[in-house]
């Protein structure tokens, strides 16, 4: 009959047809659901891109999305906000749900959790899950697409020059110095500096510089005269091309200022001089970055010159750097002597006016910096196991060599591993020449179990600087291939089988299983045959009463007809023979079982007794006779 939408309770019993009749029941529970019933439908499966600013503050509503539940009479919903595995997909829960009802309606307002940065993700991608209030609730999802939008709340920041210095009696318009600021907003005009030269009174340099407000470029506006006065400190602006929109802003453009210290230097008419066209100096090779070769300096004949530095040729790869106020010449990337032996390096030194240069020759000094390296990876070999001919035996030569390669090629090689006893070389299995490579099997050795192993394997070392420097590795394996030196084994040695009197020939009795540790895949060294070596002749026909399958060593009755009653046991010898003419023997005990084949029969032809005679009455229930039979 039809079903109403409710939840039934059943128990279901299932019984077996054994005497007496075993029983298992289980409970079922069965949610009947309505037909109608449909997963929530969203108005949309996809909502936005939705476009905020950076710095809606946290609790803003971002977007409103709605479901309906898909079941007629039944519109309650609940919705979540999936956590993604990535802070786009809202891993770090930067928005929140909020299930509100309306007009009839269960609505999903999605807000702000933690302030948002433009600058460190851009755009969000929500998942939102559905589900109805049905029997069996069905869900469904949607995807939020939310994109932020810039908004200037970052600040320029100036990067370096906070001292410079211009020549006294120089025309309007020298260049003096480039200022640059940073402003880390993603968009323009967010992130547009321009400069000025801030009008304030503390500023004493706003009437003598003037500043291109697209480039930061610092020019002169009048010709200094270093007697009047020495220096100046200009301060200058940046700001940046949009509105701020940091709190209490005010609407103007975010800004920050820095002062210049612009020296006022002595008229130049001297150029430096190095006391040395040519400077040397040396380096080891794995010298630390930052690591100083050597200084070199130059001298001015003018009054309070200040010389700078600079590397203008031969520094191939960006190896050294200098000090531009000291002369300081240091390590700036990574040194190789097998790359390169020596740098030849032009050396600038100038006063802002004039220039002079020098040669410095830096030598790279190798250093054992590369371990040895093999030839392979890993070194692979064959013996044949049980070979005691010509030992100690070199089975193989390893070689090493040293990417250093300036240095002695002094290379020692050592062993350690399976069939390496240090602490007792005279248990070692192997040894290796320490100055050629040369390995040497010293024992005969066994591939076979119990105690053998058909592989060797052992790492080999090379150690350079005569055994007192790096060291590179390599894998040895040593394989033993297999001889016939292994009988066959029947580890019990007797065997108990049984087999039922009066059967017919060919029944099964036992099965004799022999093992050869020898290799299976080596020939016919571990492939058994089998045969009985001492069996049982039936007296009447002569002919063996027990057979074996040869390559199975199932043991078989040849003839027919057992009697227990005539021969309850039997003995006989099975012999294992592998394809190498070894043998192995095993013993098997045969017991014939019993079946009824007998007829009982009395111990004497005739019994005889006497009793009294009676009239019958009162009989007492006494034996007169107690017969006895026999069955064998």
């Amino acid at each position: 009959k039809p079903l109403d939408r409710e939840r039934y309770r059943l128990r279901v019993k299932a019984s077996d047809r054994g005497e007496p009749p075993s029983y298992a029941d289980v409970e079922v529970e069965l949610d009947v659901v309505d037909r109608n019933n449909k997963p929530p439908l969203w108005d949309k499966s996809v909502y936005g891109p939705i476009r905020i600013k950076e710095n809606v503050t946290v609790g803003s509503l971002v977007a409103e999305v709605k479901a309906s539940s898909g079941i007629e009479g039944n519109p309650t919903v609940f919705y979540r906000l999936m956590p993604g595995s990535t802070a786009q997909t809202n891993k770090f829960h930067t928005f929140y749900l909020q299930q509100r009802s309306d007009n009839g309606f269960t609505w999903a307002d999605i807000k702000v959790n933690h302030p948002l940065d433009y600058e460190t993700i851009k755009e969000y991608n929500l998942t939102i899950r559905v589900e109805n209030n049905g029997a069996q609730q069905l869900a469904s999802e949607a995807t939020v697409y939310i994109m932020l939008e810039d908004v200037n709340d970052e600040i320029p920041l100036f990067t370096e020059r906070e001292q410079e210095t211009v020549l006294e009696g120089e025309p309007i318009g020298t260049k003096v110095t480039q200022v640059n600021a940073i402003d880390k907003d993603g968009t323009f005009p967010n992130n547009q500096v321009y400069y000025y030269i801030v009008d304030s009174p503390r500023n004493e340099g706003k009437d003598f510089f003037e500043i291109n407000m697209q480039t930061g470029e610092v020019f002169t506006k009048v010709v200094f005269d270093r007697e009047k006065q020495g220096a100046y400190a200009l301060e200058v602006e940046a700001r940046d091309g949009a509105p701020s929109a940091r709190p209490n802003s005010g609407q103007e453009p975010n800004s920050v200022t820095k002062f210049i210290r612009i020296g006022i230097a002595d008229k130049n008419d001297n150029p430096p001089y190095f006391d040395k066209a040519l400077y040397e100096a040396e380096v080891d090779e794995n010298e630390d970055i930052q690591h100083t070769v050597l200084t070199v300096t130059a001298k001015d004949h003018d009054e309070s010159s200040r010389i700078r530095y600079e590397i203008t040729s031969g520094n191939i790869g960006g190896a050294f750097a200098v000090k531009n106020m000291t002369g300081a010449i240091y390590v700036a990337g990574a040194l190789d002597y097998e790359t390169r032996k020596r740098y030849e390096l032009r050396l600038a030194a100038s006063d802002n006016l004039k220039e002079n240069y020098t040669t410095v020759v830096i030598h790279v000094k190798d250093v054992n910096d590369n371990p040895p390296v093999f030839e392979r990876p890993t070194y692979r070999t064959q013996i044949t196991e049980e070979d005691d001919r010509n030992l100690p035996k070199r089975v193989l030569q390893v070689t090493a060599s040293d990417g250093d390669k300036d240095r002695p090629q002094n290379i020692v090689y050592f062993l350690t591993g399976q069939g390496i006893d240090p602490d007792n070389p005279a248990n070692s299995k192997f040894d290796i020449n320490r100055t050629s490579g040369e390995i040497y099997v010293l024992k005969p050795l066994d591939r076979d179990q119990p105690n053998g192993r058909p592989q060797w394997r052992f790492t080999v070392f090379a150690q350079d600087e005569g055994g007192e420097g790096l060291v590179g590795y390599a894998d040895v394996q040593v394989n033993l291939k297999d001889i016939n030196d292994n009988a066959p084994l029947f580890p019990q040695g007797v065997y108990f089988g049984n087999v039922t009197e009066n059967g017919t020939a060919g029944m099964v009795v036992m099965t004799m299983t022999a093992v050869d540790y020898d290799d299976p895949s080596e020939g016919t060294n571990a492939r058994l045959v089998y045969s009985i070596e001492k069996n049982v002749i039936e007296e009447e026909t002569g002919s063996p009463i027990f057979e074996i399958e040869s390559d199975t060593g199932v043991i078989k009755t040849a003839v027919c007809c057992l009697d227990r009653e005539r021969t309850p046991d039997y003995s006989i010898q099975v012999v294992a023979m592998d394809g190498g003419g070894l043998k192995g023997t095993g013993t098997a005990s045969i017991r014939v079982k019993d079946i009824n084949d007998m007829p009982p029969m009395f111990t004497k032809d005739e019994w005889f007794t006497e009793v009294d005679e009676t009239d019958g009455v009162n009989l007492p229930e006494t034996p007169i006779l107690t017969v006895t039979v026999h069955d064998e």
